[in-house]
């Protein structure tokens, strides 16, 4: 079965000559200059991929291990941050937590107070105005419980590991100050031959 070609030879995509072409002006480059570009492409790639495997081990070996122990041997402080403290090692895990108001928790009460009116505002379409709701609440219209109830919680923590161990702090000094290099901003830097 002989099937008819979607494209004609000449209709064949100009991208693909476009980058024969800058193939050609490529090989036309000094072949320093070439292998320089090709060292930092394979660099480039091989940095790419470690970083990948860093974030995999930590996320997936390392991270479980850590945040398993600060939460079953950590000590709570008063913000209810967790403390892990060791030799020359503390892990925290720092507490966050995020209300969202529950509109129609919220819409409920509002109305049975008769202040849905006063706690609204209109968008496009009528929205509870959690500003307004507090200030009902500070105002004694609305009770501390009935103020829990809508509202939701979420708590989420973030891990930190702090150390004054040499290798880690070398480690962290060499990141800052490459992030605070200037950028070469995809210049080519100038190879002198000798």
């Amino acid at each position: 079965m002989n099937l008819k070609p979607l494209m004609e030879e000449d209709e064949q995509p100009k991208t693909k000559v476009a980058v024969k072409e800058r193939t050609k002006e490529f090989l036309k480059l000094p072949k320093t200059r070439q292998e320089m570009i090709l060292t930092a492409a394979i660099a480039y790639e091989t940095m790419n991929q470690q970083e990948k495997l860093l974030k995999a081990r930590r996320d997936k070996q390392v991270r479980p291990i850590v945040e398993g122990a600060a939460d079953a041997y950590g000590i709570e402080d008063g913000e209810g941050h967790l403390h892990l403290v060791m030799d020359d090692v503390e892990i925290v895990r720092t507490r966050k937590v995020s209300r969202t108001l529950n509109s129609v928790a919220a819409e409920e009460l509002l109305k049975d107070k008769g202040l849905y009116d006063s706690c609204v505002m209109q968008v496009v379409s009528w929205e509870i105005d959690e500003e307004k709701v507090i200030e009902a609440y500070n105002a004694g219209r609305i009770t501390a419980a009935e103020l829990d109830d809508i509202f939701s919680e979420k708590v989420s923590w973030a891990t930190s590991v702090k150390t004054d161990i040499e290798e880690v702090e070398s480690i962290r000094k060499l990141r800052k100050e490459i992030e605070k290099q200037k950028e070469l901003q995809g210049e080519m830097p100038e190879i002198e031959s000798s």
